[in-house]
């Protein structure tokens, strides 16, 4: 039985790395952790018969083809069209995930700077994030400031309070100091004392 297993496994590892996927892709797909799928190609754990035509299914195979190390893997250009739809949503769905990943940590990187000791909106966040410009929207900076672990470090200033349409965004550190606060996030105003022109001079 453990040579059964070992043989299947090593069958289903190429039948995978034919068609270009990595054990966690192909777990994801197959609605199993990477785990199992990591466990089974070792040969370590058997697989049921519902798991092994559902594996062979994606292949587009019977699930005695599947175990069967006689028979070639299919390239991926012969995988069934539901099976190829899966996998081209599965690496767009990755796509997002890597750019959101950087999203997340440029965000970190400004609100650990200073450019957040200023009430700043959220495309103005976005427009220091990614100066040579984005896809992402600034809707897209709200939503990540207001979430749990960011919202303990920023304050949310209402567009109301600053006397605009857009709400604001400043470190809850800088809100501690009002006077550091109210330099750094009211424009200037014009010293007409001394400024004779402003006197109507």
């Amino acid at each position: 039985m453990d040579e059964e297993k070992k043989v299947f496994g090593e069958q289903l590892k190429k039948y995978r790395e034919t068609i270009g996927l990595k054990q966690h892709q192909f777990a994801s797909l197959m609605d199993a952790t990477p785990a199992y799928v990591s466990s089974v190609e070792r040969g370590r754990t058997g697989i049921g018969i519902e798991n092994m035509i559902k594996f062979a299914a994606f292949f587009g195979q019977k699930h005695y083809q599947l175990a069967n190390p006689d028979i070639a893997p299919p390239t991926p250009a012969k995988l069934p069209k539901a099976s190829k739809a899966a996998i081209a949503e599965l690496q767009r769905t990755e796509k997002q995930n890597k750019k959101d990943d950087v999203f997340k940590i440029r965000l970190d990187e400004l609100i650990a700077g200073d450019f957040l000791t200023r009430a700043r909106t959220a495309s103005e966040i976005l427009t220091e994030m990614f100066p040579d410009g984005t896809d992402a929207s600034a809707a897209k900076v709200t939503t990540y400031l207001t979430a749990t672990k960011r919202k303990k470090l920023v304050n949310t200033v209402s567009g109301r309070e600053w006397g605009g349409k857009e709400n604001r965004y400043i470190l809850k550190s800088a809100l501690a100091n009002p006077e550091y606060t109210r330099k750094r996030s009211m424009p200037a105003k014009p010293n007409i004392a001394a400024d004779p022109a402003a006197q109507g001079e």
